[in-house]
């Protein structure tokens, strides 16, 4: 038995044959109903939907349509407008975060240096010779050092 009849059935199966009883609440709302029908008639959905869309369109005086044109070509300025204005404050704070990040890994990078640095003057000390030839990741550091010093500048 599919909805309509069970509709039927039950307003014939009411106690009082001049009032109908009202459908039960486990029915789909109408909502879900034509959605499951979209979904099961994509195509006679879709050709529904262009049929009323042209009736519509030859329905509306020419006047009204170029006043409609009009406001949608405003609301569509107004959205590229905020569009624009959205992408130029994301690109702001882009900018303002790659210079906050370049700082910091410019603060970090002397710090690791001063650190190295002192870490291999206390163990000459402690092996009394003379300064051995730079590790890569000091002439790396060393590099850097130089490169804040020159941005600097």
């Amino acid at each position: 038995m599919n909805t309509n009849e069970e509709s039927t059935a039950t307003i014939e199966e009411g106690d009082s044959g001049d009032q109908p009883v009202l459908p039960t609440a486990d029915q789909q709302p109408i909502h879900q109903q034509a959605a499951q029908f979209a979904r099961q008639h994509p195509v006679i959905t879709v050709a529904g939907g262009l049929a009323i869309g042209a009736l519509a369109a030859a329905l509306i005086p020419d006047r009204n349509r170029k006043y409609i044109a009009r406001q949608s070509s405003q609301l569509a300025e107004a959205i590229t407008a905020t569009g624009a204005a959205i992408a130029q404050q994301a690109a702001s704070q882009a900018s303002s975060a790659g210079s906050t990040l370049r700082d910091q890994a410019a603060s970090l990078a002397e710090r690791a240096g001063q650190a190295g640095h002192a870490s291999i003057e206390q163990a000459q000390a402690l092996i009394g010779r003379s300064k051995p030839e730079p590790t890569p990741i000091e002439r790396i550091l060393q590099i850097v050092s130089e490169l804040k010093d020159r941005s600097r500048r």
